[in-house]
């Protein structure tokens, strides 16, 4: 069973974070949904991107970029 992304606290990030946060994740959305498990998916490529903004990034592109570059779980056993 996939693991939830947890409810964040709403000061985690400021405004301008949390939205290329959301940005990125809508430039993902198109890769996500081709994928065999689109909620797995977007679950993954979310807690990605949430750790990626932890680390400082801000551009929605490289947010998206680089949480959809990680190695993607093996669906196809």
């Amino acid at each position: 069973m996939p693991s939830r992304v947890l409810p964040l606290d709403p000061n985690a990030f400021d405004p301008e974070t949390t939205k290329a946060m959301g940005q990125a994740m809508d430039l993902a959305m198109e890769d996500i949904l081709a994928s065999a498990d689109p909620l797995a998916q977007s679950e993954l490529v979310a807690k990605r991107v949430i750790e990626l903004a932890q680390c400082g990034e801000r551009d929605p592109r490289k947010l998206c970029a680089y949480a959809l570059a990680q190695p993607q779980p093996n669906s196809a056993a």
